[in-house]
């Protein structure tokens, strides 16, 4: 059944006008034609239909009409002849009479069809949106948050910022698994293990070549002095060149296992969003009294 609110700055007639319709419903024993009558009620009341009874067109008048219009789409202008004439408001439709407007408010209907359409196709853009939006955040995110040092700092970091660019569409986040992943295990390959002998084999070099130039002086102990000096700075140096090595590619590695780990979260979200459709709501309306499908 539909629900009617009459309106306006004059409390009696409005509550005239409210009898009147509200006998004008009872005459009718259609199901898809009744309606109930609210004097004075507000958008809290949720009516299918508003009858604005006319006063004079002031600016607050006028104002409060095209609100309505703005929030229902439709309004029921019942004009006083007494009164000064109103312009033309686009979506107020103007009656003379309570039974008029009782006609009028019996006769709205939506076609509900094409009303179901739109909502469906609306539904499915805003889901496109949301599922396009999400996923450049979330890629975004990524790249900021592989610069991060701490693994479990740039994970909780990426989660936190994925959550908002979800729930900031009005969208509940979906359940999904947010844990910190495991990482790969730095492996041992032939090439490190190549890598660790190098400094030493150089050192051994810079030894016996102190003690070579040692001896062509006639200083062996001196050369091999210089050697052993000469052979501990490149043995240092060596190893501090290949353990920075050793962290970049160690470094990269976790970047990698996280990005990776984030683009299969990305997807898993993305799949699981799950927006309240329109659809159903407009569907479901389609048994009461303002939305006839033809």
């Amino acid at each position: 059944m539909k629900t009617v609110s009459v309106i306006g700055p004059d409390g009696d007639r409005v509550r005239l006008v409210g009898e009147q319709m509200e006998r004008c419903a009872r005459s009718v024993a259609s199901p898809h034609r009744e309606f109930r009558v609210l004097v004075a009620a507000g958008p809290e009341a949720r009516p299918d239909c508003v009858v604005a009874v006319a006063g004079q067109p002031t600016a607050e008048n006028l104002r409060v009409v095209r609100a309505v219009v703005g929030a229902m789409g439709v309004v029921v202008l019942l004009l006083d002849a007494s009164l000064a004439p109103w312009p033309d408001i686009p979506g107020a439709l103007r009656v003379n009479s309570a039974d008029e407007a009782a006609r009028v408010v019996r006769n709205l209907k939506v076609d509900m069809k094409r009303w179901f359409a739109d909502a469906h196709r609306a539904d499915s853009e805003r889901l496109d949106r949301v599922r396009i939006a999400v996923r450049l955040s979330g890629g975004r995110l990524a790249k900021e948050c592989a610069q991060i040092e701490d693994r479990d700092a740039a994970h909780a970091t990426f989660v936190a910022g994925l959550r908002h660019a979800v729930v900031r569409h009005g969208v509940l986040f979906p359940s999904v698994d947010v844990a910190v992943p495991e990482l790969p295990v730095a492996a041992s390959s032939p090439v490190s293990r190549l890598e660790t002998w190098l400094p030493l084999a150089g050192g051994l070099g810079a030894v016996a070549m102190g003690a070579g130039i040692g001896r062509a002086f006639d200083h062996v102990f001196i050369g091999l002095a210089l050697g052993v000096l000469v052979a501990a700075v490149v043995v240092a140096l060596r190893f501090k060149l290949q353990r920075e090595h050793s962290a970049r590619r160690r470094t990269g590695e976790i970047q990698q296992a996280l990005q990776q780990h984030w683009a299969e979260l990305i997807t898993q979200v993305v799949a699981r969003l799950h927006i309240p459709r329109v659809a159903e709501q407009v569907r479901q309306l389609e048994s009461n009294g303002i939305g006839v499908a033809r």
